[in-house]
């Protein structure tokens, strides 16, 4: 990583909340026709919640309960591409969707890592969206405090989110 870095390739950013370390893809390594949508921006703001994200992914890919995963950025780009800008801004995009099989038959996960906590109506307006969404077996949000996991239930009961929809 230290070669990378020293030649221009990767940046190293630190001062994370986690006290970790992490290495970005700068704009000299993109030019190197890398496969795919890759993120520029890092804001520090963002990465603690892209480090949480990206652990829980490898834990899930190791224990064999993810078979795909599509990270935000993928599935942001793709919607931009196929239905324009305007739309992706107005359409509620998870984190990441996670393919998992359950007795044989595949579903389509929607992850959504919550750290912070967000405002009850724009909750209910996210499980409005996610209700309407037929590809969808389940939402699963992960968050750091039974408080905040307590929240997002209300929002869901409040919603009355139909049972048929994702769970």
């Amino acid at each position: 990583l230290r070669v990378l870095e020293k030649s221009g390739l990767l940046q190293k950013i630190i001062g994370l909340d986690s006290f970790e370390r992490c290495w970005a893809v700068t704009s000299k390594a993109r030019v190197m026709h890398l496969e795919g949508p890759t993120k520029v921006h890092f804001p520090k703001t963002i990465l603690d919640h892209d480090i949480k994200l990206t652990s829980l992914r490898m834990k899930m890919e190791v224990s064999k309960i993810s078979k795909s995963w599509t990270p935000e950025h993928v599935l942001r780009s793709e919607l931009v591409i196929r239905e324009g800008l305007r739309e992706a801004k107005r359409r509620v995009i998870p984190d990441g969707i996670m393919g998992i099989e359950i007795n044989g038959v595949r579903h389509s996960v929607a992850i959504e890592m919550e750290l912070t906590q967000k405002n009850q109506r724009r909750y209910e307006q996210i499980f409005l969206d996610y209700s309407l969404k037929n590809n969808l077996s389940f939402v699963w949000y992960v968050v750091p405090t039974k408080t905040l996991a307590n929240q997002i239930l209300k929002a869901k009961a409040s919603r009355g989110v139909p049972q048929d929809g994702p769970h």
